[in-house]
This record gives structure tokens, sequence and C-alpha cells, in this order.
């Protein structure tokens, strides 16, 4: 399917007017999810959210830390410094260390005296009150929560993308009926007015019906142009939908038509519900109740910081250290360099107000899951509805436009036989046209409807 329109630009001397070459709505909308630039650019958010996954991890890579320090003034070696880390961070509120440092020099600063072969350290630093709980914790959870909320975007992006060019293709398919429509009925009439023309000159018609039947050629023709200008309309509106793999735009020919018969497979493409009850189970899946949901989790595991945020900071650091990194039996408790850290704010008005903005938030978007879900119960259950009463008025047209036709065959018998009026033959004609322009139009809403409901539900 990748180059079949391309194919068909390419072949078109070979197709005959008479024989039209079927875009089916299958094929069309597959095309679509493809290589439509839109649907390429729905297909970034996927990829957005594996990048913010990937950011988040970034706070759990090893890090390699140096630093170089050397003063020389007036051929005295004040000093010559060198310290090396690694700093190995974890899931939990641990960072792993190691080091190596060097030092020398005649105003070194007593601290920093050490063996004249170095100095290694190995050890940890615990962020006691954030074991489980801490920034980069909750980072990298609400990164995940971002890329699932990324892919249900994609899933919303390319169904706004489908619902269109399924519009944009029921457009094209209304238009084209329309068209075949008044091209046969102007025929038709054309046919007449030749036939009745030779009547009139042999005297079995009168003068005036030549010119009724005329004035009829007329009105179809003009109708008939309408036609052809919606047509094209639609047939380019339907257009900025097909794009190739290199992103250039097709264009179709006019032997193209699209599908006639759509209403089982529009059901098989769109998956509609068959049931109230299936209905349901799609709303309560919803990808935007599901948006609201990822953002209420993220909401809970920020409050969870929150919280934490409200207990005192206290960091303990230890280290062993000893001057050879390969005697093991060296390393020893009484050789060590240890510390804390600790803070509390003593209001706590920051992380009080933080927690009560988190609070707040949490129940607004409460409130709004709530309006969202029974939004789209009632509109979806509407749809859904309207789907079955077009179809019920689909079944009754399509009988109507079956009794105008048998009236319109009577009427012309009658005429052959000099029992009825050209007069009425045009006006049978013309009900039995409005009838089927009708059916068309219920046969487009039914479709549209679908697509509607189809981008109501997300899917």
């Amino acid at each position: 399917m990748k180059y079949f329109l391309a194919f068909l630009l390419l072949c078109s001397h070979w197709l005959q007017a008479q024989n039209d070459t079927i875009l089916s709505f299958e094929e069309y909308i597959n095309y679509v999810k493809q290589f439509h630039p839109l649907a390429k650019q729905a297909q970034l958010k996927i990829e957005q959210g594996k990048a913010e996954v990937r950011k988040a991890k970034g706070a759990f890579d090893p890090k390699l830390e140096s630093s170089y320090q050397e003063k020389d003034f007036k051929k005295i070696d004040y000093y010559d410094i060198l310290d090396v880390k690694l700093k190995i961070p974890t899931w939990f509120g641990i960072d792993l260390t190691a080091g190596f440092e060097k030092n020398s020099g005649t105003f070194l600063n007593q601290e920093r005296n050490v063996p004249k072969e170095g100095l290694f350290n190995a050890g940890a630093t615990v962020d006691v009150f954030g074991l489980w709980i801490n920034k980069r914790i909750t980072t990298l959870k609400k990164a995940k929560i971002v890329a699932e909320q990324r892919g249900i975007e994609y899933q919303l992006l390319l169904n706004e993308v489908v619902f269109n060019a399924a519009n944009a293709y029921f457009t094209w398919k209304n238009a084209y009926e329309n068209r075949l429509l008044y091209q046969r009925f102007s025929n038709t009439a054309a046919t007449r007015f030749k036939g009745i023309k030779a009547s009139v000159a042999i005297g079995d018609k009168a003068a005036i019906d030549s010119v009724e039947a005329k004035i009829a050629v007329q009105n179809r023709q003009i109708a008939l142009k309408q036609a052809e200008i919606d047509y094209q309309k639609a047939r380019l509106d339907m257009e900025t939908y097909l794009w190739t793999e290199d992103e250039i735009p097709l264009q179709t020919q006019d032997q193209i038509a699209p599908e006639t018969i759509l209403n089982t497979n529009t059901d098989a493409i769109f998956r509609l519900p068959n049931s109230s009850l299936e209905l349901q189970q799609f709303i309560s899946t919803h990808p935007k109740l599901a948006l609201l949901n990822t953002k209420a989790k993220s909401l809970r595991i920020e409050k969870q910081l929150k919280v934490r945020e409200l207990l005192p900071k206290l960091k303990v650091k230890y280290n062993f250290i000893n001057p050879d990194v390969d005697d093991f039996d060296r390393y020893n408790t009484k050789e060590f360099k240890t510390g804390f850290t600790f803070a509390y704010p003593l209001f706590l008005r920051k992380e009080r107000a933080a927690l009560k903005l988190n609070s707040i938030k949490r129940e607004s978007l409460d409130f709004e899951t709530k309006s969202t879900s029974l939004q789209l119960t009632n509109k979806l259950n509407a749809l859904a509805g309207n789907v079955g009463i077009y179809k019920e008025q689909l079944g009754l047209i399509e009988d109507a436009v079956i009794n105008y036709q048998t009236l319109l065959k009577a009427e012309e018998r009658k005429f052959e036989i000099g029992e009825s009026s050209l007069f009425l033959i045009n006006s049978r004609e013309q009900k039995l046209i409005n009838a089927q322009l009708k059916k068309n139009s219920v046969d487009f809403k039914l479709n549209a409807t679908k697509a509607l409901l189809y981008n109501g539900l997300g899917l």
C-alpha cells in the first residue's frame, strides 16, 4: 500500500471513467495513520516521554569529580592539592562515595596532611529521613507518569487526525455520489429531450413539451455544475490527508472513487461499542479520564515528598580511610572521616503551604474528573443513540427511494401511452432526486456520527 496512490498517479491512463479504481476507507485511514505529518508529530509524544524518563534517570548516574590546586611563589612550594571523588547515587537516600587525595606543600593546611603516597577513602552519605522518598526518587516516578501521559496524548492527537481525515473522506464520498446522481439524471433529461423533440417534429407531441423538456435539461445541468464544484472541493480536502512516506503530498485522479457501502466497514474500523454496557466500559477507560488519573497519581507522589519535607533534614556521612587501597587489612574503624548536617525550619510555613496547595490541586482534580466523566457519559450516550436513529432513518429513506423509482417508472409508462404529461414525469423525477439526495445526506450523517463517536471515545 506504500506506493498505492503514487502508482495510480503514474498509471492513470490505464483507468476508464466507467471503471473507477476504489480507494477503500480502510486503506485511506491506514495511509493517514502512517504518513500524515500530524500523525508523525503525534508519534513524537512517545519519544518525548522516553526522553523525560531518561533525563530523570540521570539523577542516579555515577559522577566523577576531580580538583587540583597548586601555588608556587618566590621558589616556595606553598601547596599542591589533588582531590578525586566518585559518587554513586542509589535508589534509596544513600550515596556511595570513594575518593583519593594527595596533598603536599610548605604552607599546606594541617587538616589536609596525608601520607606521601596519598590517601584513599570509601564510604556513604545517608539521607536519614529520605531513605524511602526523596527528590530524585520523586522526579523519576513523576517522569514515568509523564511518559504515560505522553502516550495518552499521542492517542488523543492521532484520534483527532483520524477523525478529521474520516470526515474529509465521508464528505468526498457524499459529493461523489451526488455528482453521479446529477450526471445520471442530466443524461436522462437530455435523452428525453431528444426523443420529445423528434416526436414534436413528426407531430406526435405538442411543441410546448420540447420547451419543458429543455428546461428540465437546463435545470439538471445547473445542478450538475454545482455538484462538480462541491466534488472538486471535497476531493481536494480529502487529498490534504494523503502523503507519501517521504512527506510529499499526493494528488489523486478523478478516476479514483470512494468506497460506496461503508456502514459495516466503519463499524469494524472504528470498533464502536455494540451495547450500552460495552459503551460504559469504553467510557471507564477513556483516555481523557486516564490522563486525569495520571495527574492524580503524580500529585499523590508529590504529596509524599511534601510530607517528607516536614521532617528535619539529616545527612550522615562516614568514610573509611586507608593509604593503600589494595591492603584491606589496614581498614579499621579507628581511621575514618565522619560528620553530619542537620537543618529544620522553625515555622515550616513554606512546607505546610506546599502541602496545602497539593491538597487543593488534588481536590480540584477530583472535581474535574467527576465532571469530565459525566460529560463524556452524556455526550457519548447521545451519539450512540444518534447512530441508531440514523440507521433507522437510512432504512426508511432507502425504502422511500425504491417507492419513488416505482412511481417514476409507472408515470413514464403512462406518458408513453398518452395518459400522463411531461410535467408529472419531471415532478416524479425531482422527488426521486430529492429522496436520493436525502439518502446520501443521511448516509453521510450516519458515518460522520460514527466518526464523532469514535473521536469522543478516544479510541
